[in-house]
């Protein structure tokens, strides 16, 4: 589940649909929006630990960490990725940054507070020099609290949280000068959220729950008492969503306030996640024991409901955030098939698109957007392969063959048809096939993506087979597959085995356990093989599958002096060294601009 404090930073953050809006009168050609990569560079992976993973995406400035200085910083251009500035570490401060904020072309680091013992350091630096401004230190506290986001960086000033009990003080922006100070009372919880002019605070205080919003210059601005929180016993979230409107989650439903503390709505449902746009408030909510999940449209100014839209899971990935503007909410989408997706929601009608990463879905995140793109952060464990690439979306002609675009139902064969009764018959005659439907996203696939292989006795092997994707070309099916192996790399300990150019067979975390996968390439299709068995089976099965997509439509076959037309079934020439070069081909060569 995404983290809520999360969401509300990242949604903030503006981005800016690249749509024609007056296309030339011989345009008439569908048009659907596709993600293409503008700049990528290496990056190390977040660091769950820090808040936004030690990442900031804003208008004025992108910065992630310094893989070559331990707990530096480096300043990127949003637009176009190149290299501002390097701030290096301080060297007084024993954690490492644990909060990045930006304001007026400013950027506040803070380093120590309230995560570990040590000095509390928050420091200012110029966005386009990376020039030191201005810099703060306190004693270390005996008692480090962790409150979660200690600092709030607004137009108007900084407020710091640090200590126990929590001391809170305000700095001025351009000097880091102190304006005044105020104590929380003791023995009193809190959590915090940051909106563009305030800091939000709730206190949970012997049962009791408050809201407050405390501007930077004059203090408090406004306050309410809240709902008890019942068996949570912490305090409920605040959540800044955009232009000093707030939200408040309780309990079993949520408030809505105006920037003046006005409530304009209470809405009877727990709250998932949450984005915004100019005039509307995005939020998911579980409907049902069974954990399915509705996203729900409300006007941000009346709090009355636009419309509701079942199967969503906008949080699916951990650490991804929610980005919004232009009526559009982004988000990372790893449901079912093989790669990952840029969801996007259209907030005034609830319609909802797909777009195709090329990464797989175990291994990338949307961390944030600004500057008309959306950034992705690819690797989710682990530095060597982790990279940052900006994308931007644009609009091409709507084709199966045009990258980036989900392929339509009519381009998704039937998966029964990847085996048949006589191929399984050297485990049991009389298997019978059970074919599955699915959606991807809102487009119905009209035939069964997935079929159940059931035995005849009750005891025989099961076998499940899946088609995962049909890629644009051979080429790009086998890219994404290479791309699946690296993924693996970098999320599991479990060995990867290439059984043949294309063929990878590899273990997967379920619910029931670690569970053994043969992926299988053929032309442009991707399938997904698991059985109740031991890997010999699916190392049986896996040539027989291959054999069989042969016959379905664009697959290519070896001419006859041996050569493929295609050049994605040519089989690569290290495949058997067990390694296909992570660090290149899958992301680099798929991410470069275009």
């Amino acid at each position: 589940m995404l983290r809520l404090r999360q969401i509300a930073v990242a949604a903030a953050v503006v981005l800016l649909l690249a749509t024609d809006t007056h296309p030339e009168p011989h345009d008439a050609i569908p048009q659907v929006p596709v993600l293409t990569a503008v700049w990528s560079r290496a990056a190390d992976a977040p660091d769950p630990s820090l808040d936004g993973g030690g990442f900031l995406v804003s208008d004025a400035v992108v910065v992630v960490p310094d893989r070559d200085r331990a707990r530096g910083l480096v300043l990127l251009d949003p637009a176009s990725g190149r290299e501002r500035a390097r701030i290096p570490p301080d060297p007084a401060a024993r954690s490492v940054h644990a909060y990045l904020g930006v304001a007026e072309r400013t950027l506040v680091v803070a380093r120590g507070v309230g995560y570990a013992p040590g000095a509390d350091v928050v420091t200012a630096y110029s966005v386009d020099t990376g020039q030191q401004l201005w810099r703060r230190q306190w004693p270390a506290d005996r008692e480090p609290d962790v409150l979660g986001t200690h600092l709030a960086v607004t137009r108007r000033g900084v407020l710091v949280l640090r200590g126990t009990p929590t001391r809170l003080e305000s700095l001025d922006l351009s000097s880091g000068l102190t304006r005044w100070r105020a104590t929380a009372r003791e023995g009193c919880q809190l959590a915090t959220s940051e909106s563009l002019d305030a800091l939000l605070v709730t206190t949970l205080c012997r049962g009791a729950a408050r809201i407050r919003s405390i501007d930077p210059v004059s203090g408090l601005l406004w306050s309410d008492d809240l709902a008890p929180p019942g068996k949570e016993e912490r305090p409920p979230t605040p959540i800044a969503v955009a232009d000093g409107t707030v939200a408040v989650t309780e309990a079993d439903s949520f408030r809505l306030y105006s920037a003046q503390g006005r409530m304009i709505a209470r809405i009877p449902e727990s709250l998932w996640a949450m984005g915004f746009t100019a005039d509307t408030l995005l939020y998911e909510s579980a409907t049902d024991q069974g954990g399915h999940t509705r996203l729900h449209a409300l006007d941000r100014s009346t709090g009355r409901p636009r419309w509701t839209a079942g199967g969503v899971d906008v949080w699916s990935v951990e650490g991804s955030h929610l980005a919004a503007a232009d009526g559009v909410l982004y988000s990372t989408w790893i449901g079912w098939p093989l790669p990952a997706f840029v969801l996007t929601v259209d907030a005034r009608t609830g319609t909802r698109r797909l777009l195709p990463l090329p990464t797989t879905a175990t291994d990338s995140r949307v961390i944030g957007a600004a500057a008309g793109l959306v950034y992705v952060q690819t690797a989710l464990e682990g530095d060597e392969n982790a990279r940052l690439t900006a994308y931007r979306v644009r609009q091409r002609p709507a084709s199966d063959q045009a990258a980036g675009v989900v392929p339509p139902a009519a381009a998704w064969p039937n998966a029964c048809t990847a085996l048949t009764e006589q191929d399984l018959t050297f485990l049991a005659p009389g298997y019978v096939p059970i074919p599955r439907r699915r959606t991807l996203s809102d487009a119905g696939l009209t035939a069964p993506s997935q079929c159940d292989f059931l035995p005849p006795a009750e005891r025989g092997i099961s076998l499940t087979l899946s088609l995962d994707w049909v890629a644009p070309t051979a080429a790009a099916a086998h890219d994404l597959l290479r791309a699946k192996e690296c993924a693996q790399h970098q999320v599991s300990i479990e060995p990867v085995t290439w059984l043949d150019p294309h063929s990878l067979e590899l273990f997967e975390s379920t619910p029931e356990g670690s569970l053994r996968v043969v992926y299988v390439q053929q032309g442009r299709y991707l399938v997904r093989l698991t059985a109740t068995s031991h890997s010999a089976v699916l190392r049986r099965i896996a040539p027989l599958v291959r054999q069989r997509l042969t016959a379905w439509p664009g697959v290519t076959l070896p001419s006859a002096t041996g050569h493929h037309d295609d050049p994605g079934d040519q089989p690569s020439a290290d495949w058997a060294a067990g390694s296909l070069g992570c660090a290149s081909a899958p992301v680099a060569a798929m991410t470069r601009p275009q």
